[in-house]
């Protein structure tokens, strides 16, 4: 009887044998996973590559490899979810094991496979795809943030990290609080109705948007009062643009506004940093706009304890001046020529419209 040589790597808990005499394919990968981003557990991935062998390949004969950049930890090996295609083109699925979960995400992830067919053909992939891994999704921000019993209140949830989906997300605030009317404008963004039951318990409420198996929640994210909503006659100034810090002079109407207890929310893309109460009735709040945020009207919420004022479309952002935030390589010795990449937040380049200046002594080519 003829013998064979049969040699054994191993890759995980994967045992790779490898019929001498026949060489391992060479998989060459596509250079992004699709998503190109995803959290740990919850989704799936799918990675493209060409060069597979034409035999049978089962997913449990496959490792995926995730390895992070240099201090992001170490490379961690998953068994592939499924396999499809057929002849040399290929598809791998599978998921970020929950050993990756981050608080920020983790770019240029170094996605690789190896495995072997049914017939002990090992193949292994020549390059990597690019992955990021991201943190759990979470609600970053609820606006109007508070509502009384026995009423209806609109209420825009910005996510962080979701991947809202129409008529998929289902949004829950705990009981006596039904949730309708959601609308999903984008992946991080949605509005929808609170109907308050005139028993619902007051308090605060944890807030929830479920999409599949994903889960973002902000605790103590939605307030029921017992009284009716009190008023802002006066937020001032009453907008802001894009990247701008102001300080906001708020007054309330009948409220109790309390150092340490009160608590401002001016909506999605504007960050509180501080609340300063003047007395009962004046505050000042110093804010910070994001950049990128999109421009439109806000409502303004106050809270102190279980009472809450509104001032529904009280702060307005607008967009803010177009500012370079990069010039790549920033220097260059005289007589060179030279590409330089401008990045800018809030412009508006244009092709054939747009010119650059680097003032005297240079001439930028079209």
């Amino acid at each position: 009887m003829r013998e064979r040589l049969v040699r054994v790597f191993g890759y995980a808990s994967l045992a790779l044998l490898v019929v001498a005499g026949q060489a391992a394919a060479q998989v060459v990968l596509n250079p992004v996973t699709s998503p190109a981003a995803a959290p740990p557990v919850i989704q799936n991935i799918s990675i493209a590559g060409t060069g597979y062998s034409t035999t049978t390949i089962k997913a449990a004969d496959v490792n995926v490899t995730i390895t992070p950049p240099p201090g992001n930890g170490s490379p961690v090996t998953v068994t592939a979810l499924s396999i499809t295609g057929a002849g040399s083109a290929r598809t791998v699925v599978f998921r970020v094991p929950a050993s990756l979960t981050t608080t920020v995400p983790i770019v240029n992830c170094a996605v690789t496979v190896a495995g072997q067919t049914s017939t002990g053909i090992a193949f292994s992939s020549t390059n990597s795809s690019r992955l990021t891994v991201n943190p759990p999704a979470r609600i970053s921000n609820i606006s109007q943030s508070a509502g009384a019993q026995g009423t209806s209140v609109s209420v825009t949830i910005a996510g962080l990290y979701s991947n809202f989906t129409p008529n998929i997300s289902a949004v829950g605030a705990g009981g006596g609080v039904t949730a309708s009317s959601v609308v999903v404008s984008s992946k991080t963004l949605l509005t929808a109705t609170f109907a308050i039951a005139s028993a619902a318990a007051t308090g605060l409420r944890d807030v929830t948007v479920t999409t599949g198996g994903e889960v973002a929640a902000l605790t103590g994210g939605f307030l029921v009062g017992a009284g009716p909503a009190l008023t802002l006659p006066s937020v001032t100034p009453s907008g802001g643009a894009q990247g701008q810090v102001l300080d906001i002079a708020v007054a309330g109407q009948n409220t109790n506004f309390a150092q340490g207890a009160t608590i401002a929310n001016f909506g999605d893309g504007i960050r509180v940093n501080s609340v300063t109460v003047l007395d009962p009735t004046h505050a000042s709040v110093n804010i910070t706009i994001d950049s990128l945020t999109y421009t439109g009207s806000r409502t303004v919420t106050v809270v102190t304890g279980g009472e809450f004022a509104v001032a529904p479309g009280g702060f307005t952002v607008s967009t803010g001046p177009a500012t370079l935030t990069s010039v790549s390589p920033n220097s260059a010795a005289q007589a060179s020529t030279l590409n330089v990449t401008l990045a800018a937040s809030n412009s508006h380049f244009l092709q054939d419209a747009t010119v650059a200046s680097f003032g005297q002594g240079s001439s930028p080519e079209p």
